[in-house]
């Protein structure tokens, strides 16, 4: 299992994209499941996109999760405000709060085949 956090900016250079792939490559050719995970960020923080800005990012990983069959887990708003110290770093009761959904939401259903690549079921996207 491989958990990547990333962040965006709106004027991406090729680079983070390009090694992000080549470690979806990676773990596509090894069958090593994956789930993406955009981390919490505060309503200040998400305040700072446009509206183009936030398209672009949901675009991009509309189409990576499409292209590599993998879940992406949108953490964004999963925090409220008051769990961060700055918008953007979570406090230790955010830490905890993110630590539990997590574990509900996404550990727990890809450990049981129930959520992420279909290399859990013995279906990898690259066998097709």
């Amino acid at each position: 299992m491989t958990f990547i956090t990333t962040s965006f900016k709106t004027s991406a250079s090729t680079r983070p994209d390009r090694a992000t792939r080549e470690l979806l490559e990676l773990c596509r050719r090894e069958h090593i499941p994956v789930t993406l995970f955009t981390t919490p960020e505060g309503s200040a923080f998400r305040g700072w996109y446009t509206p183009a800005a936030r398209r672009a990012v949901n675009e991009y990983l509309t189409g990576i999760e499409s292209e590599y069959g993998v879940v992406v887990t949108d953490a964004r708003t999963w925090l409220a405000d008051s769990d961060f110290t700055d918008s953007h770093h979570p406090l230790k009761r955010g830490r905890r709060r993110l630590t539990k959904r997590l574990g509900r939401e996404v550990l727990e259903p890809l450990v049981q085949g129930r959520l992420g690549y279909k290399a859990l079921a013995g279906v990898f996207p690259s066998d097709k």
